[in-house]
C-alpha cells in the first residue's frame, strides 16, 4: 500500500507541475501577443 501512496503523491505532483507550466506557457502566449499587437516586439 505504501507504495501504491507514494505513487499516487508523485502523480498529483506531477500534475500540479503540469498545470502551474501550462498556466505560464497561457501568460507568455498573452503577453506576446500584447507586445506584438501593440508593435512592442
Amino acid at each position: 500500500m505504501a507504495k501504491f501512496d507514494a505513487l499516487s503523491e508523485e502523480t498529483q505532483r506531477l500534475a500540479r507541475l503540469s498545470e502551474r507550466k501550462h498556466a505560464a506557457l497561457e501568460a507568455l502566449k498573452k503577453s506576446l501577443l500584447h507586445h506584438a499587437f501593440t508593435g512592442e516586439l
